[in-house]
């Protein structure tokens, strides 16, 4: 009897210690906070989401467009928005070009700029501070001062 306790005792004891040490490590981990970055970095949202909005607000600001056909011609400029889209169809309309866009269920998406569209061997794809758009254009928040790039891929 005495063996089967010391047993259990010890039993109970390393279990209590390794939820002591796992609650200890869980809580240093929520303790940490993730950089502030400039551009947010939006996940996709989730179904029956239809507004993503960055989490420290609005800023509305000049962020540089670049539009590069993949033909040698490059558009550039500045414009105005929240998202990419925004600042994206601003400029578009700036420069007195047309466009086509697309509503997903992950949200609008531009397929098409000038005479250049969406094709099996072709498509539009943006980036913002040179770094690719994970999300639909009109969910990737911009701030001041960022530069949103259109770039027209040929597979």
């Amino acid at each position: 009897m005495k063996k089967q306790t010391v047993v259990i005792i010890s039993g109970i004891f390393l279990i209590t210690l390794f939820i002591v040490i796992a609650q200890v490590f869980v809580r240093r981990q929520s303790d940490v906070s993730l950089p502030q970055t400039k551009t947010q970095e939006l996940l996709p949202p989730t179904e029956g989401t239809s507004v993503v909005f960055p989490t420290k607000g609005k800023e509305v600001g000049e962020t540089t467009v670049i539009i590069d056909f993949g033909n040698g011609t490059r558009w550039t400029g500045k414009a105005s928005g929240a998202t990419v889209y925004e600042a994206t169809i601003q400029f578009i309309r700036a420069k007195g070009a047309t466009f086509e866009e697309k509503e997903y269920k992950f949200g609008k998406m531009i397929e098409k700029i000038g005479n250049l569209g969406n094709s099996k061997d072709s498509y539009w794809s943006f980036f913002v501070n040179n770094k690719a758009g994970r999300v639909a254009a009109d969910k990737t928040a911009v701030y001041p001062n960022d530069t949103i790039e259109w770039r027209y891929v040929k597979q």
